[in-house]
Parts: structure tokens; C-alpha cells; sequence
């Protein structure tokens, strides 16, 4: 009877998930940073596309993801800022990871679209590597012509002292653009450290957003409460260049497991909106994830 029940408090859990994760694609920063306000130190694994593609290095199983993200924007008269994400996932059996995207914007204005590979494997018994490649287009409703750009993201992920790892991220380096229409944010860098135990994760950040723009530091936590539910939150500060304004960004949200399904939701907020342009343009961040392995 108790397993009965038990069974039976999960799939209410996954139903419950479900409707959320419809609620966020009908309503309209990536799904990952939702959950952790801002920060990617924690991207590891099935969420590595958000952080460093050293990170993709270690997943035990092929799948497929489909993933939401929603922005409610701080200005009324803007359009709220969502993505449509899909995942293809190739383990790490061979020695090397990898991940194919098809990603698009929900907006209808810019009509933004990327398709992207990314590849990560071993260096050493303690470090990791790996890059991802994206082609994308754009078209802005007063821009008749589409606009190509092709850019490039790599990381290194490394173990210095038992339990703390650290990442060096170099993300959207522009390689080659066909354009000048394109709104675009191109190169940023982080650099942080993970306390990684088994079942709690805790990680610092500093880095760059919006081509260099924003200024950012932040951290975040994950726990894992039990073999299938997996919690997690976060906070970052982040500042124009002129370090005149501020903006505070929080999240938090969960992963359930239930054999080989991953059911993800994750809510965040700014809570200053000081900055007006670029990612930070918003009040209110819904995310949705589900994940199927083989």
C-alpha cells in the first residue's frame, strides 16, 4: 500500500509539471538561468548548452529535450521576450559528448532562429574541454532582409582541489556576421568555481553579459533531496559598465526524475529593472523542461 502511494504522489507530481509546462509555453535569460538568477556556474551535464560545453562531458545516456523559456518584459509597450528550444543528446560512450539544437524565438518580431552543435570530452583525469558552433538568422520587422551570423563557444572545466572545480568560459564569439541589422549580443566571458559533494553543489560566478555590456557576479546552490528531485537556486548582481545601476536577479526551481524522464520548472525575477535593455529587460522569468533518455 505505502508503494502504492508513493507511486501514485509521483505521477501526481509529473501531471502537476506537465500543466505548469503548458501554462509557460501558452504565456509565452535561458531556462537554466531562470532557475539560479542569472548564474550558469551549475549547467552541468543535460544543462551544459547554458553553461560550458566542458560541462556536456559525462552524460551516461542519449535523449531528447524540449525546453521553454518566458520573459514578462518591464516595459508595457514591449513585447515579452520568449524561446522555443530542441535538443538532441549523444552520450559520452564514445569518448566525446555532444548535443544538436534547434532553438527559435516566440516574439514573431525578430524572427530569430539558431541551429547549433556542440562537443565536449576528456583532456585528462581532471579536465575537460569543449566548444559549440552556432549558425544563426534574424529578421527585424524593419529590416527586410535576413541577417546570418556564425559564432563560436568554448570552455575548460577543471578539478584543482578535491571537491572544486573550476570553469573558463568564452561564450558567442563572433566569427562571422553577413550584416549590420542584427541585435545580436556577441562575445561574453565567465570564470568561476564549483564545490561539488554528492549530494549538494554550490557555486561562484563573475563574468560579462550582453556583449560585455553588463557586468555580473552571483551565486548558486543544488541539492538533491532525493534519487529523483533535485532543487535549486541563485542570486546575481549586475551592473552597466559605468557602474551607475544595478540590477538584483533571483530564481529558483526544480529537476524530478522518474526513470528515464526529467521534468524541470523554474521562475525568477529582477527586481530592480534599472537596466533596460538587452537580457535584463524583464520582471518575471518562467522556464519549463522535459527531457526523455535511452
Amino acid at each position: 500500500m505505502k508503494k502504492n502511494c508513493e507511486v501514485f504522489a509521483v505521477k501526481k507530481i509529473i501531471a502537476t509539471s506537465l500543466v505548469i509546462m503548458i501554462v509557460l509555453s501558452i504565456y509565452g535569460l535561458d531556462p537554466f538561468q531562470t532557475q539560479t538568477g542569472g548564474n550558469s556556474i551549475l549547467a552541468t551535464y543535460y544543462w551544459a548548452v547554458y553553461g560550458s560545453p566542458s560541462d556536456l562531458y559525462g552524460i551516461e545516456h542519449n535523449g531528447l529535450s524540449v525546453q521553454l523559456y518566458q520573459g514578462t518584459s518591464s516595459y508595457a509597450t514591449a513585447t515579452d521576450p520568449g524561446d522555443l528550444h530542441f535538443y538532441l543528446y549523444d552520450s559520452s560512450s564514445s569518448g566525446m559528448a555532444g548535443i544538436l539544437e534547434y532553438s527559435m524565438d516566440t516574439e514573431k518580431i525578430r524572427n530569430h532562429r539558431m541551429f547549433s552543435y556542440t562537443v565536449s570530452t576528456k583532456l585528462s583525469e581532471l579536465t575537460k574541454m569543449g566548444g559549440k558552433i552556432s549558425v544563426e538568422k534574424e529578421n527585424e520587422s524593419s529590416y527586410p532582409d535576413n541577417t546570418y551570423w556564425l559564432t563560436f563557444t568554448g570552455g575548460i572545466t577543471g578539478r584543482g582541489l578535491p571537491y572544486l572545480d573550476y570553469v573558463i568560459l568564452l561564450d558567442n564569439g563572433l566569427l562571422w556576421k553577413s550584416g549590420s541589422s542584427s541585435t545580436s549580443d556577441f562575445l561574453d566571458v565567465m570564470l568561476g568555481t564549483r564545490f561539488t559533494f554528492d549530494k549538494f553543489k554550490f557555486g561562484l560566478e563573475a563574468g560579462t553579459r550582453d556583449g560585455m555590456d553588463i557586468f555580473y557576479g552571483g551565486l548558486s546552490t543544488e541539492i538533491d533531496l532525493s534519487n529523483s528531485f533535485q532543487a535549486r537556486a541563485g542570486v546575481s548582481v549586475n551592473t552597466k559598465t559605468t557602474w551607475d545601476i544595478f540590477d538584483w536577479l533571483i530564481g529558483g526551481g526544480f529537476d524530478l526524475k522518474a526513470g528515464n524522464m526529467i521534468f524541470s520548472i523554474g521562475a525568477g525575477a529582477n527586481l530592480n529593472n534599472n537596466i533596460s535593455e538587452g537580457k535584463l529587460n524583464m520582471k518575471l522569468m518562467l522556464s519549463g523542461m522535459f527531457t526523455g533518455l535511452w
